[in-house]
């Protein structure tokens, strides 16, 4: 009788250790049959460690399932659970891990960041759609980007411009509209946007070619700028950078005059421009300017001039393209 039991007991002890009978329990640390592994751990470890109460480890569960991608499909209900977590960050990271993992359209939770009084979860939340690029259409509508594109910080505006050009020709809909929206910071960045897509956005020459007789000389100025990416060709751009250069508002007036000054070829209606610029007190300006003029009849002696003078400076940048300048011209 004593035998039988310590066999019993023996076969048990046996048959514990592998792992067999109705008391074994699968530990939590060891993973199942097909199981995903990150740092060590199986990944049902990680989904526990989703619902732990100090938030750096919700985090960090986070972005390990996130690491681990679409294998971790099972981590999908706990992470849309965290949706819902008390803490900004950790329902930002929740929603880049869903996308990670399936794909899933996580709109709300991105639409609350872009719009969450927390400057760095804007800003997160925006390079998280510029990274994602085209699909990011799923994600966020461009309506909201756009909503974005007017935040009263600069660095929030850029950001949503870079996640807009990212969309591609899905975002030239709504931009096409945002030309006409009545804050003039919008109608610039949709532009901007506009000029990054090139003639791929031609759809959007009409509203570009309204927006050339916007009342706003620097919302003109970009608009000519996207119009010159589009349509190179286009003949109505020239006569609005050519009276926005010549113009009293500063900023406007520099950027009209690059433009003009990076057209291929340079429009001879803006000789008068150019004269003008070689007085300025940019030494490198002085020199585009001339470099500018030097394609045009008449202006040989005045253009010479200010090559020669800026081999004189100490500006590096305008002796070489004084150089350059002077070599294309020849003997003449």
């Amino acid at each position: 009788m004593r035998t039988l039991l310590l066999v019993s007991l023996g076969l048990v002890m046996i048959i514990l250790a592998r792992g067999g009978g109705v008391c074994a329990q699968p530990s939590k640390d060891k993973p199942g049959k097909g199981e995903p592994i990150a740092h060590g751990k199986p990944l049902r470890f990680w989904i526990d460690a989703l619902k732990d109460e100090d938030v750096l480890k919700r985090e960090e569960a986070i972005e390990v399932v996130a690491e681990l991608g679409s294998p971790a499909k099972q981590a999908a209900q706990a992470l849309q659970t965290l949706l819902k977590d008390e803490q900004p960050t950790v329902r930002l990271r929740a929603a880049i891990a869903l996308w990670k993992i399936e794909q899933r359209i996580v709109m709300p939770a991105l639409d609350e960041a872009l719009t969450d009084p927390n400057r760095a979860l804007r800003l997160q939340a925006l390079s998280i759609l510029a990274e994602i690029g085209p699909d990011a259409k799923e994600a966020a509508p461009v309506s909201t980007l756009l909503l974005a594109m007017s935040d009263s910080d600069p660095l929030v505006r850029t950001l949503a411009g870079q996640a807009l050009k990212g969309l591609g020709l899905a975002a030239v809909p709504m931009l096409t509209d945002a030309v006409r929206h009545k804050d003039a910071r919008m109608r610039q960045q949709a532009f901007e946007v506009l000029g990054y897509l090139g003639p791929t956005a031609k759809t959007a020459l009409p509203a570009l070619l309204h927006a050339l007789k916007d009342p706003d000389t620097l919302t003109r100025v970009k608009a000519a700028e996207a119009l010159s990416r589009l349509d190179r060709d286009s003949k109505a751009l020239v006569p609005v950078l050519i009276e926005a250069a010549q113009g009293e508002e500063g900023k406007s007036r520099e950027q009209a005059l690059t433009i003009l000054l990076h057209m291929s070829p340079r429009p001879k209606a803006a000789a008068g421009v150019f004269v003008t610029a070689l007085k300025a007190a940019d030494p490198e300006l002085r020199v585009k300017a001339a470099d500018a003029l030097s394609e045009f009849e008449g202006h040989t002696a005045e253009v010479v001039s200010v090559l020669v003078g800026a081999l004189k400076q100490p500006n590096l940048a305008a002796r070489s393209q004084a150089l350059t300048t002077l070599g294309r011209m020849g003997p003449q």
